[in-house]
């Protein structure tokens, strides 16, 4: 990015929970009144091939797609790194912003992140200028250090409890991102698919407010009651499917149950996924969720990391014992030969 640019947030609303790290970056440049922003996406999608063909398909649906042409090329393509860039023939203003250029990438562990480049209405009065930089801005992309931790694992959410969290059972393939509310959590668990498989999806609000997801479906949507646990506890579960065109209903479900029964603090988890199938999987995950006391969440956190520590330091204390007494041996006076 140009010198003089900053990552901020998205902003939203003061009762609202701001957008993940772990889901989406945005970085702004700002020269007088002109604003560019830079935004990045984690898909939480893999593709085993070159992602070039599905980028061509998905072309209609970038901003203007049906009437503008975009110019699609590779900067950069190898076994490690995939970058598709997208420049628009010309800028495309609706609103308040224009469309400056897109791309997609493909690091290492194969997951694909989707790009935007956004500029404002007195930056769009040089439309060349914009496309210019939004250009040489993506193509300068590569791998960063981080990536999606995506082997089994026993994920910790902490609480609003000083002596609680919760724990969940994380397969391989399961990633797990944390937005914090002005007053309440929210946890998302994601099982990450090949791009257009479709994805299972489950948010875990924290919080004394948590409301139904199926009361803003509508009269349309037949909810059923099924009984259940959350948390070890007896529950109602509220499960529905909606419909849609071309594959874009799903299924869900959700169930709300209190921490513990001398906390007044409360769970509310919620999932969706494309098919029946998909919502099982989501509930297998949902009932390895368990509240833990400090010992454990201590334990996890301090006692194995101080353990494992302690049994290197050992390890490399023998290894230098070891390596002295060699030592010792090989420089020892050796009797004279007759």
């Amino acid at each position: 990015m140009p010198e003089g640019a900053i990552v901020e947030a998205r902003p939203v609303d003061i009762m609202a929970a701001p957008i993940s790290t772990q889901e989406e970056c945005r970085v702004v440049l700002r020269v007088g009144s002109k604003v560019m922003v830079l935004m990045a996406r984690e898909l939480f999608s893999t593709t085993e091939g070159s992602f070039l063909p599905e980028v061509h398909k998905n072309m209609k649906e970038w901003p203007g797609g049906n009437q503008l042409t975009y110019a699609i090329d590779q900067p950069r393509r190898g076994n490690d790194f995939e970058l598709t860039r997208m420049i628009p023939s010309t800028l495309l203003v609706t609103g308040d912003k224009g469309v400056a250029g897109g791309a997609y990438t493909v690091l290492p562990d194969k997951t694909i992140q989707m790009l935007m480049v956004y500029v404002n209405q007195e930056a769009a009065r040089q439309p060349e200028d914009c496309l210019k930089t939004a250009g040489s801005i993506l193509a300068t992309l590569a791998p960063g250090g981080k990536h999606l931790d995506l082997n089994p694992r026993t994920q910790m959410f902490p609480l609003f409890s000083k002596t609680q969290s919760l724990t969940i059972e994380l397969p391989a393939g399961w990633i797990a991102t944390f937005q914090p509310g002005p007053d309440f959590l929210v946890y998302h668990v994601l099982h990450v698919r090949p791009y257009g498989h479709g994805g299972q999806t489950m948010g875990i609000y924290v919080g004394m407010n948590p409301g139904y997801q199926h009361s803003q479906e509508g009269q349309n949507c037949e909810v059923n009651q099924v009984p259940g646990e959350l948390l070890g506890q007896q529950t109602t579960w509220f499960e529905w499917k909606r419909k849609g065109d071309a594959g874009t209903g799903y299924c869900a479900a959700e169930a709300i149950s209190q921490v513990s029964s001398s906390d007044h603090c409360l769970i509310h988890a919620f999932m969706y996924a494309k098919d029946d199938s998909g919502l099982e999987q989501l509930r297998s995950v949902t009932s390895t969720l368990k509240v833990r006391g400090m010992m454990y969440t201590a334990v996890r956190k301090y006692w194995f990391p101080g353990v494992a520590v302690i049994v290197l330091i050992m390890v490399a204390i023998a290894g230098v014992r070891v390596y002295r007494h060699r030592r010792r041996k090989h420089d020892a006076p050796k009797p004279c030969e007759k």
